[in-house]
């Protein structure tokens, strides 16, 4: 290691350890109140034990995204609900964190992955806590939640993502030869196999959170004063998500 990448790997681990002490400091607050909020609309907090990211696991990601990598994921948090529960679930802590003057998010930090196509089941969205920290919160169903933890979904996606898959046009030689097709289509076959909540199946699967209380036919519960500064981006058509039929899979 020559002396310029040593004193970056130092700049890399104060950063990731001021980083975590960060999150040590408002974690007792945000986990309290996910606790409350999962115990008045039934859902489960998984993963607790692992809620705060290691030190030397920030400082690697900061390697490899860089010094200016915005981290919303040293704090990170994980809400089950049941299938045909997740909908309403997911709907009344959204809308209950957007009404807590304490919490706030952004479009672009709500990623809602229902549809067909996004090589990953359920809905990954970060929060600014009193405008100092930013946590992140994911939403999952029992099977997603399963797929992520134990199954071969979350690994593929991660060596996708480290690939930086994203970033290159999908009919791109680099994409074709490397691993990147090959992923793309063993994650679409395998989220596949994870039920979709009945209520985003179709063409629902595209709605903003906030809008969910349309297809839930609910009153909203957006208090209007959030409402008048919830920016809308334009919409943009999403392929439906449809399941194939059990009748025409061979059992393996």
């Amino acid at each position: 290691m020559d002396k310029k990448d040593y004193i970056n790997s130092k700049l890399y681990y104060y950063r990731a350890a001021e980083e975590v002490k960060l999150a040590k400091q408002y974690e007792r607050d945000i986990t309290r109140n996910l606790k409350r909020l999962c115990k008045k609309y039934k859902g489960k907090l998984q993963g607790l034990n692992y809620k705060i990211k290691d030190t030397d696991k920030v400082m690697l990601k900061l390697k490899l995204k860089g010094e200016k990598y915005e981290l919303r994921d040293i704090l990170r948090y994980t809400i089950v609900f049941p299938t045909y529960k997740y909908t309403r679930g997911v709907y009344d802590i959204f809308i209950d964190l957007m009404n807590d003057e304490l919490y706030k998010t952004k479009h672009k930090w709500v990623k809602q992955q229902w549809c067909v196509g996004d090589m990953y089941q359920g809905i990954n969205t970060s929060w600014e806590f009193k405008k100092s920290f930013v946590f992140e919160l994911q939403f999952h169903t029992e099977e997603s939640f399963i797929a992520k933890t134990t199954g071969d979904l979350h690994k593929i996606y991660d060596q996708y993502n480290h690939n930086k898959c994203d970033h290159i046009f999908i009919g791109n030689e680099d994409y074709i030869k490397g691993d990147c097709r090959k992923n793309r289509d063993t994650m679409i076959q395998l989220e596949d196999e994870i039920p979709v909540p009945p209520e985003l199946n179709n063409d629902k699967c595209g709605y903003d959170i906030e809008e969910w209380y349309k297809i839930l036919k609910i009153p909203s519960k957006l208090k209007s004063s959030k409402k008048k500064q919830t920016k809308r981006r334009p919409k943009k058509k999403r392929k439906p998500k449809t399941k194939k039929k059990k009748s025409t899979k061979s059992k393996k």
